[in-house]
C-alpha cells in the first residue's frame, strides 16, 4: 500500500549547523501537537500536524534535549531532559512552551557513577506523576517535578536510558544490565499526604492466567533467571499504625459469596510426606504481612484450597513459587470485592479479573468449565465433614514484596 508523504515546515528543517532531532514526542491528547527536542538546544512545537513548527526554547540552554515527553493529561503541559555531563538539567512548561521551570529538587549531583538524567515519561494516568532515569538510578516524583525521591528499590546502580508506561507497569532500559519491571504502578498513582491509620488500594486489573504451563521441571538455580510477577491481583494497603489484632483480607464474589480468606495469623506449616523434590521448587505459604508503611499480598485468582488427607507437588514447578496441591479452582473473570479489616475497621475496594488474552477459550467455555471444577470442588468439601475424618487443609499463602 503506497503512502504519501509531505515535506515539513523549513522552520523544522534549520539552517546548516541548526541541529538534527534527538528526542521526538507526539500528544496522546491532541494528534496535532508534536514536540521535538533538537540537537542544538532548541525545543520545536506543532500544533496543526506539521505544517507549520514553532520556538519553544528553554532559555540560555545550548545543549542537546536528550528528552522530550508531552503530557497525557495536559496537551499543553511537557517535560524536557538537557544533555549534560555532571548535575541532572531537567524542565517542566505548561503553557506549549512559553515559560519553563527547572525542576531538579531532590536529584542528587554528587553520584560516583553519574547524576545527569537521561530519560523522563510523564504516567499515562495519573497526572503529575513523573518517572525519570539519571546515569545511576530510578526517580519518582508525585507533584509534578516539583520534588523528587528515589524509585530504585532492588534495580541496579547502572544506566537508565530509556523507559516506557505499559498499562499498569513501568518497564526500564538500562545500559549493559538488562530490562527491569516494576509490576503494577495502582498504588503509586493513588498515594496521598495522609492515608490515616490504615487505607487499602484500589487494584489494578488482574489476568485470569496460569502459574506455569510448563509439564517439565524448572531450571536449576545455577541457571540466570528472573522471576515473573506475582500471579494474579497484586493487592497493596497502607498500615500507619501497628494493628492490635489480627488482619483479615476476604475475597468475594458478585453475589457476595466468600471465595478466598486470609489473615495475619501465623500459618502452620504443611506436613509432607518426603518427596523427591528438592527444596527450591517448595513455595512457603505466609500471612498477612503486618508491617508499619505499605505491604503487599497477591490473591492467586484461586478459592480457598480444599481440604485434604494428603498434600503433593506438581512436577511442573516453579523455583520457591511452587504451591501444595490440591488447590481451589480459578475463578471466572468477572468484578470481585476485596474487604481488609484491620482493627475492627473495613476497607473496601474491587477488583476486575480478565481473562488470559491467550486462550482460545469463549466466555461460554470457561462459564461451563469453572462449573464443572465448582462441581468437583464443592463434593471434595462435602466428602471431609463427617466426624471423625482426618481433614488438614492447605494455608492460604501471600507472596511479600
Amino acid at each position: 500500500m503506497e503512502r504519501a508523504f509531505e515535506a515539513e515546515d523549513p522552520a523544522l528543517q534549520g539552517s546548516p549547523g541548526s541541529g538534527s532531532i534527538a528526542s521526538l514526542s507526539p500528544s496522546s491528547l491532541d494528534g496535532g501537537v508534536i514536540w521535538a527536542g533538537m540537537s542544538n538546544g532548541t525545543i520545536k512545537l506543532t500544533r496543526d500536524h506539521g505544517k507549520t513548527w514553532d520556538d519553544a526554547n528553554i532559555p540560555t540552554v545550548k545543549r542537546s534535549i536528550v528528552c522530550i515527553d508531552s503530557s497525557h493529561t495536559d496537551p499543553a503541559s511537557a517535560y524536557a531532559v538537557v544533555s549534560s555531563n555532571a548535575e541532572p538539567i531537567v524542565y517542566r512548561t505548561k503553557d506549549f512552551g512559553k515559560t519553563w521551570t527547572k525542576i531538579v529538587r531532590g536529584l542528587p549531583t554528587d553520584e560516583v557513577t553519574g547524576s545527569w538524567a537521561n530519560v523522563i515519561r510523564a504516567d499515562t494516568k495519573k497526572d503529575g506523576l513523573l518517572f525519570l532515569g539519571t546515569e545511576s538510578s530510578v526517580f519518582v516524583s508525585f507533584d509534578d517535578g516539583s520534588n523528587w525521591q528515589s524509585l530504585r528499590l532492588n534495580s541496579p546502580n547502572t544506566s537508565y536510558r530509556d523507559m516506557v508506561i505499559k498499562n499498569n507497569d513501568l518497564i526500564v532500559g538500562t545500559y549493559g544490565r538488562s530490562f527491569w519491571i516494576l509490576d503494577d504502578l495502582s498504588p503509586l498513582r493513588q498515594v496521598t499526604a495522609d492515608h490515616g491509620s490504615a487505607y487499602l488500594f484500589e487494584p489494578g486489573e488482574a489476568i485470569r492466567v496460569r502459574r506455569n504451563v510448563s509439564q517439565d521441571t524448572p531450571m536449576p538455580p545455577e541457571v540466570p533467571h528472573s522471576l515473573n510477577a506475582p500471579p494474579g491481583a497484586l493487592i497493596y494497603y497502607y498500615l500507619g499504625v501497628k494493628p492490635s489484632s489480627d488482619v483479615t483480607l476476604e475475597v468475594t464474589d458478585s453475589a457476595g459469596k466468600s471465595v478466598r480468606h486470609y489473615s495475619s495469623v501465623p500459618l502452620p506449616q504443611v506436613k509432607e510426606a518426603l518427596q523427591p523434590i528438592p527444596d527450591f521448587w517448595k513455595e512457603i505459604p505466609k500471612p498477612l504481612p503486618t508491617e508499619l508503611g505499605t505491604n503487599r499480598m497477591n490473591w492467586d485468582l484461586r478459592y480457598d484450597n480444599p481440604p485434604s488427607n494428603s498434600h503433593g507437588y506438581d512436577i511442573s514447578a516453579t523455583p520457591y513459587l511452587t504451591p501444595a496441591t490440591p488447590q481451589g479452582p480459578l475463578v471466572i473473570p468477572g468484578v470481585y470485592t476485596v474487604t481488609l479489616t484491620v482493627d475492627g475497621k473495613k476497607l473496601v475496594q474491587k477488583v476486575t479479573v480478565k481473562n488470559d488474552p491467550r486462550s482460545p477459550g469463549s466466555p461460554d467455555d470457561v462459564r461451563r468449565q469453572h462449573e464443572l471444577q465448582m462441581a468437583l470442588y464443592d463434593g471434595d468439601v462435602q466428602a471431609t465433614l463427617p466426624s471423625g475424618s482426618i481433614v488438614t487443609a492447605v494455608p492460604s499463602h501471600t507472596i511479600r514484596s
